[in-house]
């Protein structure tokens, strides 16, 4: 199966999330912030079958991104469209949760489109056939993003962009206030609902 992205054709697979235009939104989100701040280290948690990955290191040839999933057929996935398009070299795959094993690599930026639907949701027909794993984020939904935000805080991170699910903007904004950030930005997709988020450190 092959998915467009950006204009580009990427293989899919049934191991794997299949991309949504409003991904697109993210990855313009996260590319503003590097025309402005020239970083080179970025952090990819859960990359799927390597959209996200694979456009930014298109799109900006000093970057180098540490793309990780707990899914060792993403990862092969994701190795083999970064290969077609030219990029592997800009990529480092790790097959890990979150970003175990990578504490000691110097980060400008976490980005990620993590799993965010709340166990007990009944799927749409449209996704029901979709990997568990890549839907999912815990009891509440929002457990996993808030676990990529105290990373960023932990490891000093500059920024964290983030897709979210549409009702999470409380969510996200109450587990922020108690942490020290200079600012927390929401965006919307194109329906006009919550999407995700981009919150820089101080």
């Amino acid at each position: 199966h092959k998915v467009s992205f950006y204009g580009r054709e990427f293989r899919i697979d049934s191991h794997t999330l299949i991309p949504r235009p409003e991904t697109e939104i993210l990855v313009e989100k996260i590319q503003e912030i590097l025309h402005i701040h020239h970083y080179t280290s970025i952090a990819e948690i859960g990359v799927g079958c390597g959209v996200i990955a694979i456009t930014l290191a298109l799109q900006n040839p000093q970057i180098h991104i540490y793309a990780t999933d707990i899914n060792p057929y993403a990862i092969a996935l994701a190795r083999e469209n970064a290969i077609k398009f030219g990029v592997e070299k800009q990529i480092t795959f790790f097959h890990t949760s979150l970003l175990q094993g990578l504490e000691h690599i110097c980060l400008d930026m976490i980005v990620a489109n993590p799993p965010y639907i709340a166990n007990s949701y009944t799927l749409p027909l449209s996704v029901r056939y979709e990997p568990k794993e890549a839907l999912f984020g815990g009891e509440v939904g929002s457990e996993i993003l808030e676990s990529i935000i105290t990373l960023g805080r932990d490891l000093r991170i500059c920024f964290v962009c983030c897709e979210m699910g549409y009702d999470q903007k409380a969510k996200i904004q109450d587990f922020v206030r108690e942490i020290p950030h200079k600012s927390l930005e929401f965006y919307k997709d194109l329906s006009g609902f919550d999407r995700g988020f981009v919150l820089q450190f101080l």
